[in-house]
C-alpha cells in the first residue's frame, strides 16, 4: 500500500501508512522503493516525508537505478537537492555505468547538472559503452550543458567505446552551435572513429553545411 500511495502521490495516505508503522522501504519485486518511485515521479513532499521516516536514499533498484539516478533523469530539481541534502552518493552509477550527472546531460536538464557538479559529481565518468556526460550533451544537442561541463575542464576529446568523440557526435547530428563550442575548446579536427570516419565525413554525410565549413575552418583534412 505505501509504495502505490507514493507513486500516485497520495500524500496523506502515506503520512497515515508510516504511522501505522508501515516498512519505509518495502520494495517492489524489481527493488524499486517508495522513494524512488516518489522520486521518478516528481512527488516532492512524498519525497521528504519518507526521508523524515529515514527511507534508504541510495537503496537501488535491480539495474542499479537509484532515487537520485531517476530524480535526476526526470529533471525533478527540488528532490534532487532534497536527496543530496540527505547525502545522496552523487557518484552511485547503474549497472550499465550510467551516473545522475550523465542522465541529466543527456536530458537536458542544466539546472541539476551545476547542481550535480557542485557536490563534485565526476565531470568525465563514462558508462559501459565510454559514453561521458560532455559526449552525451553533445550528442543529444544540450549547447548550455556543453558549455557548463567544458566550463568544469570535461575532456573534450574522450571517446567512445566505437572511437566516436564528442565532435564527432555533434557534427553527425547537425548541433552547429556545439561543434563551434567544441572546436573553440581545441577539440580534434580530424579524430576519427574505428570505422575511419571523422567529424567532416560525418558532417558531409548527414549534409550540415553549417557544420562542415566550421570543420573546414579549422582545418579539418578534407581526403581523411
Amino acid at each position: 500500500p505505501l509504495y502505490v500511495a507514493a507513486e500516485e502521490g497520495h500524500e496523506r495516505i502515506v503520512d497515515a501508512l508510516l504511522e501505522r508503522k508501515a516498512a519505509v522501504d518495502k520494495a517492489s519485486q524489481d527493488g524499486r522503493t517508495p522513494l524512488y518511485v516518489a522520486s521518478q515521479k516528481g512527488h516532492d513532499g512524498i519525497v521528504k516525508v519518507l526521508l523524515e521516516w529515514n527511507a534508504d536514499v541510495d537503496e537501488a533498484d535491480e539495474d542499479g537505478f537509484t532515487p537520485l539516478y531517476v530524480a535526476a533523469q526526470e529533471g525533478h530539481e527540488g528532490i534532487v537537492e532534497a536527496l543530496l541534502e540527505r547525502k545522496a552518493d552523487v557518484h552511485k552509477a547503474t549497472e550499465d555505468g550510467r551516473t545522475p550527472l550523465r542522465a541529466a546531460s543527456q536530458e537536458g536538464h542544466e539546472g541539476i547538472v551545476r547542481t550535480l557538479l557542485e557536490k563534485k559529481a565526476a565531470v568525465d565518468e563514462a558508462d559501459k559503452d565510454g559514453r561521458t556526460p560532455l559526449y552525451v550533451a553533445s550528442h543529444y544537442g544540450h549547447d548550455g550543458i556543453v558549455k557548463v561541463l567544458l566550463k568544469r575542464r570535461a575532456a573534450v576529446d574522450e571517446a567512445d567505446e566505437d572511437g566516436r568523440t564528442p565532435l564527432r557526435a555533434a557534427s553527425q547530428e547537425g548541433h552547429e552551435e556545439i561543434v563551434k563550442v567544441l572546436l573553440e575548446k581545441k577539440a580534434d579536427v580530424d579524430e576519427a572513429d574505428k570505422d575511419g570516419r571523422t567529424p567532416l565525413y560525418a558532417a558531409s554525410h548527414y549534409g550540415h553545411e553549417g557544420i562542415v565549413e566550421a570543420l573546414l575552418e579549422r582545418k579539418a583534412d578534407v581526403d581523411k
